[in-house]
């Protein structure tokens, strides 16, 4: 009703969302929005992330090498 986006990790949680028809985002969209509106520095990101998959190996790693890669490489730090 409200066209809102589902925040959540779980995946059981995330499948019946999507089935469902509703926006479902995770951790790595909130760090994304985070460093979009200049919440948080690329290097803060790169430190609480790195630190957030050190004590969550559920997270998923691809993505996350991914933004890690790109947040250094582009002179962001």
């Amino acid at each position: 009703k409200m066209n809102g986006i589902l925040l959540s990790g779980d995946g059981r949680l995330r499948k019946m969302a999507v089935a469902n028809g509703l926006n479902v985002k995770g951790i790595l969209y909130v760090f994304d929005q985070l460093l979009l509106h200049q919440v948080i520095s690329f290097e803060c990101a790169i430190e609480k992330l790195n630190f957030l998959h050190s004590i969550n190996s559920r997270l998923p790693i691809i993505a996350i090498n991914e933004r890690l890669f790109h947040w250094a490489l582009e002179n962001h730090i």
